[in-house]
């Protein structure tokens, strides 16, 4: 079972300046929670995934679900069984209903504060942040370091439940499908170690087709450029991307520290001023023209 862990750095991977103040980090933990407990927690997860499959303009964030069955249970002191107010459209507002909907809320804030005295809170609506998180972990070779299988599961069940019903991917969880979202989604389930196929009613191969059918991965914006670019060294991650095996130069995640382009000299008034075209790039790299090369290259044919 899970465990939002506040201001706690154990383990060897945690870095702090500060003594990990305001700090959120989940840990699982295989023996924690009763029976009923964990019962309690697959009900929400069931109940979400039923709405936002019955309803996708309503799959909004989760409402931190987990976490504020955790800190009710740890200040199961606080009173919250005052029943809720309803008031109907030409119902009068009364003294008592409002100080009654005032005192639950203040305790309901008071049940969900976490132990060092902030409130907790999720950061779960762009679909870009975990695609390069995995990204990183895969050429720095840590991913099966840095993820347990538990890790794994809860990332992929994250990405599939915010997958539209076209295939795709939105930049963020309510959005329409775009290359970034879709591309990087599809990269990233591929590294948690889902085959082409895999996923529920054929979500992998539903999130190839959109990203084929949409012009190919080479459509990705910069950033997306960027990320991939870093992949290209294992072709076998991103080849059904594009629809065919990458044959291209990698670039290095360290090509993002490379000087600048050198300055361009100043104007020479007796032979006018120097056109783009013969802008100096002696100084440039091949790992960088390697990057922009594949960044700017025609999507080559689909592989049927």
């Amino acid at each position: 079972m899970w465990k939002l862990k506040i201001a706690e750095g154990n383990g060897p991977y945690l870095y702090s300046s500060n003594n990990f103040v305001g700090r959120q980090i989940w840990e699982f933990d295989p023996e924690a929670g009763a029976p009923e407990e964990r019962a309690a927690v697959e009900k929400a997860r069931e109940e979400y995934k039923q709405v936002s499959k019955k309803d996708r303009a309503r799959a909004l964030p989760c409402a931190d679900l987990l976490m504020r069955m955790q800190f009710k249970k740890e200040n199961s002191h606080i009173d919250l069984s005052i029943p809720p107010v309803r008031l109907g459209d030409k119902e009068e507002v009364t003294y008592e209903a409002t100080t009654t909907a005032l005192r639950k809320a203040v305790r309901l804030n008071r049940a969900i504060q976490a132990p060092d005295g902030h409130w907790a809170a999720e950061n779960a609506g762009p679909m870009f942040f975990t695609p390069p998180l995995l990204i990183v972990l895969h050429i720095s070779g840590a991913i099966n370091t840095i993820l347990t299988a538990e890790h794994r599961k809860e990332l992929k069940r994250y990405i599939y439940l915010h997958q539209n019903d076209d295939g795709g991917c939105g930049l963020y969880i309510e959005g329409h499908s775009t290359m970034m979202g879709s591309a990087l989604s599809y990269v990233a389930l591929r590294l948690l170690g889902e085959g082409p196929d895999d996923g529920e009613d054929g979500a992998m191969t539903k999130a190839r087709k959109w990203i084929l059918d949409n012009g190919g991965a080479i459509g990705i914006p910069s950033w997306g450029k960027i990320y991939l670019s870093t992949m290209i060294a294992v072709p076998s991650r991103v080849d059904d991307v594009r629809g065919v095996a990458i044959d291209v130069p990698s670039a290095p995640p360290h090509a993002s520290i490379l000087p600048p382009p050198p300055t361009p000299p100043p104007p020479n008034p007796n032979a006018g001023s120097v056109s783009p075209s013969t802008y100096p790039t002696s100084q440039l790299t091949d790992t960088i023209d390697s990057a922009i090369t594949f960044a700017t290259a025609p999507p080559p044919p689909l592989r049927r």
